[in-house]
Formats: C-alpha cells, sequence, structure tokens
C-alpha cells in the first residue's frame, strides 16, 4: 500500500513542479519585457492600448479581438504551446494562476512597445530627412 501511495505521489509532484516551474519563468519573461528602457518613446495616455478582456472569452478570441499572437500569449502566461484554443480564459486562469488583469497587462505592455517603437522609428526617419535636407 505504501508503495502504491509512493507511485501515485511522485509523478503528481514532479508535474506540480514542472508546471510552478513553467508559471515562474513565464512571469519573470513577462515582467523583463514590461521593464521600461532607457531608449523608450513615452506614450501619451490617447495612445496607450486598451485591451478588451473578458474570462469568458476564449484565448484565441482574445488574441484575435487585441491584435496579438496567440503564441506570445501563451507563452507569456506559462501555458504550453499544445494546449488547444476553445478552452475560456476563467478555465484557463484557474489552471495556470492568473488573473484577467495580468493577461490585460501583457497585451497592452506588449502593444504600447509596439507603438512606441513605430513612433521612434518615425522619428529616426524624420531626423534622418532632416539631415539630408540642410547643406
Amino acid at each position: 500500500m505504501k508503495k502504491l501511495i509512493f507511485i501515485l505521489l511522485v509523478p503528481g509532484l514532479l508535474l506540480w513542479g514542472g508546471c510552478e516551474q513553467a508559471r515562474q519563468k513565464a512571469t519573470r519573461e513577462a515582467m523583463k519585457t514590461m521593464m521600461p528602457k532607457k531608449e523608450q518613446v513615452e506614450l501619451e495616455e490617447s495612445e496607450k492600448f486598451h485591451a478588451v478582456v473578458s474570462d469568458e472569452m476564449t484565448l484565441a478570441q482574445v488574441a484575435d479581438t487585441n491584435d496579438i499572437s496567440i503564441l506570445l500569449l501563451k507563452k507569456m502566461l506559462g501555458i504550453p504551446h499544445y494546449v488547444d484554443h476553445p478552452y475560456s480564459i476563467l478555465q484557463l486562469s484557474r489552471n495556470y494562476k492568473f488573473t484577467v488583469a495580468d493577461l490585460k497587462r501583457i497585451i497592452e505592455a506588449q502593444k504600447d512597445r509596439q507603438t512606441a517603437n513605430r513612433k521612434k522609428a518615425a522619428e529616426k526617419e524624420k531626423n534622418k530627412s532632416n539631415q539630408k535636407v540642410q547643406p
């Protein structure tokens, strides 16, 4: 009986430890991407992205609605790539320990970063064209 309990307990503990480790890694990566860089362009409040997320939506619906990669969302939330898309955010959040607020924060940070990069590239292009015009 003790052997049976041990045989059942060990794989469960290993699986739980692996999931927890993956979640922590994804959280660390998400926090790194949210850290402001020195050269980042500041966005005005009107330029900032506001994510549309509901706990009844699926991850695929959230990705489509907010025009963001579903694979990126899975990576940032610590969801394995092989998990199917039909599960609701509520179901996924219970299994992978994140909140709707976490998901919104990840989407908004990514979209704001994209907007800042486009703005920075436009400023560089403008500066290049101004330098060419001046003798």
